[in-house]
């Protein structure tokens, strides 16, 4: 079955802002600025997972994120490249390398995020962090360990909490 659905969005000037598609069960997300220009497009899967976002970044340059999803439906990572397929820095935020081209995800067996990883245009490591979890029998986090092991330096932070129940 062909089946298109659609949505629009207008600014208060009566601009198309936000176009929503639905083709064959894949949902698209189109923002536009500038009188009619494309900001960013995210193309999502059939299980609602964005895999490809596509963006003005810094300077007015093309953006390319690949999102990539582990069997269990779990984000595996993500990389960035340019409109070339070159392979594109971009801002992570400040707790992280600032700028990296891919990061990577690592999972323990119950789903939860245990490693992430940092990488640089030549694909080389640049900066990895570990995370370590302890729960009580309600699913409570009890214990919460990060370790960054980055060039040059390296953190160690560690959260305990007592739960008391009624």
């Amino acid at each position: 079955e062909n089946k298109l659905l659609e949505k629009t969005g207008y600014d208060p000037e009566g601009k198309i802002s936000m176009k929503e598609e639905y083709r064959n069960g894949v949902r698209r997300i189109t923002s536009f600025i500038n009188d009619g220009k494309v900001n960013r497009k995210i193309i999502y899967d059939f299980k609602g997972h964005p895999v490809q976002e596509t963006g003005m970044g810094y300077a007015n340059e093309i953006d390319i994120i690949q999102f990539d999803y582990n069997k269990e439906g779990l984000i595996s990572g993500w990389s960035c490249s340019d409109s070339f397929g070159n392979p594109k820095e971009v801002y992570t935020g400040l707790n992280n390398p600032v700028y990296c081209v891919k990061e990577t995800y690592e999972y323990d067996s119950q789903g939860n995020c245990i490693a992430w990883n940092y990488y640089d245009k030549g694909n080389v490591l640049i900066s990895r962090y570990f995370k370590n979890c302890i729960y009580d029998e309600n699913k409570n986090r009890l214990r919460f360990i990060v370790v960054e092991n980055n060039i040059g330096m390296g953190r160690f932070v560690l959260v305990e909490r007592d739960i008391e129940y009624y």
